[in-house]
């Protein structure tokens, strides 16, 4: 596996931009907070202020109250007199209906008259209101000028005595404040207008409000000539209006550049901090890595390198790595000749192994179709009873050893990974009904074969051949070891929540059991419950291995529980498609007819002469005009003579010199024989070997023993 060196950089790059992430959400996070507090606490000072100064202006408010509450007392009476309040701009005596009978003092701009009376507003409720004591207005919009007044009135007798503090006292108070406190006050409305400016460089016509609440902020920065200030708010319920500090933000701007620039500090010394750990880290990890990586790429191309030395290490421990790494090296380059040597002979063993699976399968499939065609030619004669019966015998026994055979070389199938399952249409009724009817002959007189059937549908989709081969081992099983009693065959076909289909399985039978030391072994190849020379029931041992595995390869999985002399109950379970009306065609169940051979020239090519005979006899019987050819040589020149007088070709594919293959692929390049179709003969039962005989052009190919019924469909689809 190669090394890259280039991944801890961007491993430790990660680590970095995450730790400088979080440092910097850190300190962004105290930061902010810091500033928040700071903002808490300019606030709360702010309004401290506003506090004060609210004190301070409601106390000078309060003493000019009683000071005019002295004035008045002394008004009412007439032997004595006390000099006008100066700060008054405006005095008046009304009489119990708010008229003005006498203007004791007026101002330049005064508009109001004696015989004016007040007869609606905020000042006739503050009259009306007046029960004992002096009174004081909130700042109003004076009748005299128009201007911010606060009015103060009192009642002594029948009469009031009203007066007005003018703008300019107002002023007085409000600079009074700023020269002690150096933080310019505003008076405004409760939404903002201002009505008086403690410092006349500062022009605001009205405070800006809260955009969402319409209200004005308690807290908020204004720029006020280029001056950044913090307006501090509040409303003053005593005074009618809203006062408004304007503290210099001077401090607080300082401690937030202060704060960013101690924040930027910590972040530059952490970059120099990582620059001069990442020089350190390339300098003593990640070069020799890579020297390293260039070394295991020199080995993983088979080139010899030897370890550098010590010194071009600053780490010890990378020298040592450097040396092991050569030492494992030397032992991976060992093993993987002796891996390489292993495979080779593994294949060549696996080679072996087919080449013999089919040699034994050509050898012993050819003398079996002489003997079962030559003993099916002598059925269809008329003989005795007694060889009738006796030619019957043989066609089982051949039968039998034609099973045993294509169980082992089922299992040789499945072993090498070349069993195909197939997906096509059909009837499982029908399938099932054609299995018992085969095996009901077989059965004891005194055991009884009960089939029950529950499908909800009839057409599905799978592997009929191979179904079929798992249902008849599994009835074989039963039959084979129930002396007396039933064999069970139970199939359930349900429509699963995806639209497939579901096949539940089961067959039961009363026959001798199986013992629980036994039944684990039972599903290995070769394995027979009693496997003893004086064994009472004979067979291979393959069927339940192959039914196992043909299960597993269909996705479904076998069961089998037993008790002696109880009996056994083997059960699967297997998923199969819902055949649609695309694939659903009915297959053609009409009576086997050969009457399309009749009249057809066919040349079969085999080396086999008792072959040649028995295929040719077949043929014969049905009209066909046959001649035969023992080589693939002698075939071509025959075909080559007269193309024309030939309709079929009967082809073996294993032949001494020129094989089958090889013979078609010569007659499908030659124009004039090209056109004439082939059916490939085997005996293999790897679907290469198939495979190649299409390839090479055949038209069809069929297996040994030869079969007529299979041999007619075959010629029939071809012709």
């Amino acid at each position: 596996m190669k090394l890259h060196p280039s991944s801890l950089r961007g491993y430790t790059f990660r680590l970095e931009a995450i730790a400088i992430g979080v440092i910097i959400s850190a300190l962004l996070i105290g930061v902010l907070l810091v500033q928040k507090e700071v903002n808490r606490q300019f606030t709360l000072g702010g309004q401290s202020d506003v506090t004060k100064f609210s004190v301070f202006f409601l106390g000078h408010i309060e003493s000019v109250e009683s000071d005019f509450a002295a004035w008045a007392d002394v008004q009412g009476n007439a032997s004595a007199r006390l000099t006008r309040p100066t700060y008054f701009s405006d005095l008046y005596r009304l009489n119990a209906n708010y008229q003005i009978t006498q203007i004791l003092h007026s101002s330049a701009d005064n508009a109001l008259y004696e015989g004016f009376t007040f007869t609606r507003g905020a000042l006739r409720r503050m009259l009306e209101g007046q029960q004992q004591g002096p009174v004081t207005s909130t700042l109003l919009r004076g009748y005299e000028a128009e201007q911010p007044s606060l009015y103060f009135a009192h009642r002594v007798g029948a009469n009031y005595y009203l007066g007005r503090l003018d703008l300019g006292y107002f002023q007085t108070l409000l600079s009074r404040y700023t020269a002690f406190s150096d933080q310019p006050v505003l008076v405004s409305t409760s939404v903002g207008v201002v009505m008086m400016s403690s410092d006349p460089d500062i022009r605001l016509p009205i405070i800006p409000a809260n955009p969402v609440h319409q209200a004005l902020p308690d807290y908020q920065i204004l720029t006020l000539n280029g001056d950044r200030r913090a307006a501090v708010t509040r409303y003053v319920p005593d005074l009618g209006a809203t006062i408004t500090i304007l503290v210099s933000t001077e401090l607080f701007d300082y401690f937030i550049a202060t704060s960013w620039l101690v924040v930027a500090g910590i972040l530059l010394g952490l970059l120099m901090v990582i620059g001069i750990k990442n020089e350190r880290i390339t300098s003593l990890i990640i070069r020799p890595l890579e020297r390293l990586s260039v070394r295991i790429d020199e080995v993983a191309k088979g080139k010899a390198t030897q370890a550098l030395p010590l010194g071009d290490y600053r780490i010890r421990e990378f020298a040592d790595l450097d040396r092991r790494f050569n030492d494992m090296a030397r032992n991976v380059e060992n093993r993987a000749k002796a891996l390489t040597a292993a495979k080779a002979q593994a294949e060549t063993a696996e080679r072996a192994k087919s080449d013999f699976i089919a040699n034994i399968s050509h050898e012993i499939r050819s003398p079996l179709t002489v003997i079962l065609g030559m003993n099916d030619l002598l059925l269809r004669r008329d003989f005795s009873a007694e060889v009738s019966e006796k030619l019957q015998h043989i066609a089982d026994s051949g039968q039998y050893l034609l099973g045993i055979i294509n169980n082992v070389l089922d299992l040789s199938k499945i072993e090498a990974g070349h069993m195909v399952i197939k997906c096509e249409r059909f009837n499982l009724h029908e399938l099932i009904d054609g299995i018992t009817a085969r095996k009901r002959p077989l059965l004891s007189p005194i055991v009884i074969l009960e089939v029950d059937q529950q499908h909800d549908v009839e057409e599905v989709m799978g592997d009929p051949i191979r179904i079929e081969q798992v249902l008849t081992n599994l009835l074989d099983n039963a039959i084979k070891f129930t002396q007396s009693g039933t064999v069970h065959l139970r199939t359930k076909l349900t429509e699963t929540a995806d639209g497939d289909c579901k096949l539940d399985a089961e067959i039961e039978d009363t026959g001798i059991g199986i013992s629980a030391t036994q039944l684990p072994e039972l599903f290995d190849a070769f394995a027979q419950a009693d496997a003893g020379v004086n064994r009472a029931y004979h067979g291979t041992g393959l069927g339940l291995a192959i039914s196992k595995q043909l299960i597993e390869l269909m996705g479904g999985r076998l069961f089998a529980t037993s008790q002696v002399n109880r009996g056994s109950v083997f059960s699967f379970e297997i998923k199969l498609g819902r055949a649609t009306p695309a694939n659903s065609a009915k297959p053609d169940d009409s009576p086997k007819c050969y009457d399309h051979l009749s009249g057809l020239s066919i040349l079969i090519v085999d080396d086999s002469a008792t072959i040649r005979l028995l295929v040719a006899e077949m043929l014969k019987q049905h009209g066909c005009i046959t001649e035969t050819m023992p080589g693939a040589d002698a075939a071509i020149s025959y075909v080559q003579n007269d193309p024309a007088s030939i309709d079929l070709i009967l082809m073996d594919i294993q032949m001494p010199g020129m094989d089958g293959i090889t013979a078609t692929r010569k007659l499908k390049a030659i124009p004039e024989t090209c056109a004439i179709p082939i059916i490939g003969i085997t005996a293999g039962v790897l679907g290469e070997q198939r495979q190649r005989i299409l390839d090479a052009g055949a038209s069809a190919v069929i297996a040994k023993p030869i079969d007529l019924t299979a041999l007619s469909e075959a010629i029939r689809q071809v012709i």
